[in-house]
């Protein structure tokens, strides 16, 4: 009861918080493609999946849930022209767990101009955009979390005198209120542009950013299938509610086979809706994920997306013989497991309470270990 009246009082704070920043954004904010493939297959939709380093650019509060450390990368091209990477890392202390992420994008951006009739030996331009996180999160209460994100922006003109700065907040909630469901919630871009959540340039013209109400949540179908679904609730009235879902499928422990639907505004009261798909490995920790993005708004910019991550937290863990043997032995009627997968799938049943047989206290104890 305590957990749940924590996680409405953090939510309505949340709320209120976001309301009061909703007249002052209104500009584009570099970390909408800044995520990792997972997060892109799976159509966006990950406030209320938040895990690991990867929750550093989607919901601080999911940073948390990380018990040792991690890392996340990810690079993609898009219009065959913008790259885009992203670098992140988290670390479990015993106050909480504290991140740092970077994103950054470069592009041309054309040539100086020149009383030439050709543009040989013109000084070209490039546009940069680099954002730098710094993230905190921990555990308020039993299975609920919150956290914040720092994030200090800069964009520059290579070739001409232009640049400018600027930074802004982001705070986060999430909570399990049991094994297969998490809810989660997130203030993106909180600042006003008169507290520094804007881009002031050196002419001293400010681009502000956009604020964003986000809810989500997911469930555990079973021990192999995760759905997930978020809607965002922008802070202009000149935007439209957005929502994303997205799928986790994995036939073997190793192996994630990924979908999702992405809707992303075209203009006021109007969105467009994209499918993406993607395919994960997990090696020894080693996370290999992939992603496809479609976009039918603009011609040419269907996306590849490629992500690198290690945890120590993701190592498939294996039970030991001795839970196999006692459970053979309070059962002769049960057949040893044949595989890995049957071993986790019959130890997330005695996890979750859904086995009638009967079960030793070893295996059970195991299951409990194995699930969290």
């Amino acid at each position: 009861m305590k957990s749940l009246k924590l996680t409405t009082l953090m939510v309505t704070i949340l709320a209120l918080l976001a309301t009061l920043s909703y007249a002052e954004k209104t500009t584009v904010d570099l970390s909408i493609a800044g995520l990792s493939a997972r997060t892109i297959a799976m159509g966006r939709a990950y406030v209320g999946v938040a895990d690991g380093a990867d929750a550093l650019f989607t919901n601080p509060a999911g940073i948390a849930t990380a018990k040792s450390w991690g890392i996340t990368s990810m690079q993609t091209k898009l219009l065959d022209r913008v790259d885009y990477k992203m670098l992140g890392g988290i670390y479990s202390l015993q106050t909480g767990v504290i991140g740092v992420g970077y994103i950054g994008a470069v592009t041309p951006a054309g040539f100086l101009t020149t009383d030439k009739a050709s543009l040989t030996g013109a000084t070209p331009i490039s546009y940069g955009s680099n954002m730098l996180v710094l993230s905190y999160g921990k555990e308020a209460y039993k299975n609920t979390y919150i956290g914040a994100s720092l994030k200090a922006l800069s964009n520059n003109f290579e070739g001409v005198d232009g640049s400018g700065s600027g930074f802004d907040l982001d705070l986060g909630i999430l909570a399990r209120p049991n094994d297969q469901v998490k809810v989660g919630a997130v203030i993106q871009n909180i600042l006003p542009g008169d507290m520094g959540g804007s881009v002031t340039w050196k002419t001293n013209t400010k681009d502000t950013i956009p604020a964003y109400l986000k809810v989500g949540g997911s469930y555990l179908l079973n021990p192999n299938i995760l759905i997930a679904a978020d809607l965002d609730i922008p802070a202009s009235c000149s935007a439209p509610l957005a929502l994303h879902s997205g799928v986790e499928w994995k036939p073997l422990p190793m192996l994630a086979l990924r979908g999702g639907l992405d809707q992303s505004s075209t203009g006021k009261n109007e969105t467009v809706t994209d499918f993406a798909i993607g395919v994960g490995l997990n090696v020894a920790g080693f996370s290999f994920d992939y992603a496809y993005k479609n976009n039918s708004l603009v011609e040419n910019n269907n996306a590849h997306y490629i992500s690198v991550a290690f945890s120590p937290d993701n190592i498939v863990k294996k039970a030991p013989p001795l839970v196999e043997q006692q459970a053979k032995k309070a059962n002769p009627n049960e057949p040893a497991f044949a595989s890995e997968k049957e071993r986790n799938e019959y130890l997330y049943l005695v996890a979750t309470g859904k086995t009638k047989a009967p079960v030793p206290a070893v295996v059970v104890t195991q299951a409990k270990v194995l699930g969290k």
